[in-house]
């Protein structure tokens, strides 16, 4: 099974080599230093689902996959000597930029410090409704009709936060749809 998932594709990073096949890097501490692509942006198992065979287990990574294979021939064949692309090409390059968006360590923090907001809050209002007087719990009430909503918990949040990686590695796929359409129709 691949061990290391990149968060920034090794196919895009090497569009940046230099003659060595090197990337320059500037990391944290402010340190520059030259390495090869396949050694940065990338964690140990960071789109593994669960699932009873290593397909689908690594179903993200595998798409993943096929996506920076599909921008890496238009990068090539179109975009790297300035050729028009095709429709298909277009949409396949909306994939692959709402891939670049969506896959992040930023955005799968983003989602966890969301989480931990939305049970803090959810926690404060509970508190705040615990010291509402039985008429403002009645008109509380009387606002919330709709039989259709759901209702979210402090459990379902607390389970959000402990599956973090999870829920963000599954709503990548979800996602990738909606934000590569709005990509493809962007003029």
């Amino acid at each position: 099974m691949q061990k290391r998932h990149h968060f920034i594709p090794d196919s895009y990073q090497r569009n940046f080599i230099n003659n060595e096949g090197k990337v320059w890097v500037l990391d944290k501490e402010k340190k520059l230093f030259q390495t090869n692509p396949t050694n940065i942006f990338a964690e140990a198992y960071f789109y593994l689902l669960p699932g009873t065979t290593e397909e689908e287990q690594l179903r993200v990574e595998n798409l993943l996959g096929l996506i920076e294979t599909d921008f890496g021939a238009i990068y090539k064949e179109k975009i790297n000597i300035g050729l028009q692309m095709t429709q298909m090409e277009k949409g396949k390059l909306s994939y692959f930029v709402a891939c670049m968006y969506l896959r992040t360590k930023f955005m799968r923090n983003q989602n966890l410090d969301m989480y931990k907001k939305m049970r803090s809050a959810m926690q404060e209002w509970g508190e705040h409704y615990k010291n509402m007087s039985d008429e403002q719990k009645e008109t509380f009430a009387s606002l919330h009709h709709s039989s259709d909503s759901a209702t979210i918990t402090i459990d379902d949040m607390d389970y959000a936060i402990e599956n973090n990686n999870e829920i963000h590695t599954e709503q990548l796929i979800s996602l990738l749809p909606e934000i590569a359409d709005i990509l493809f129709n962007m003029e």
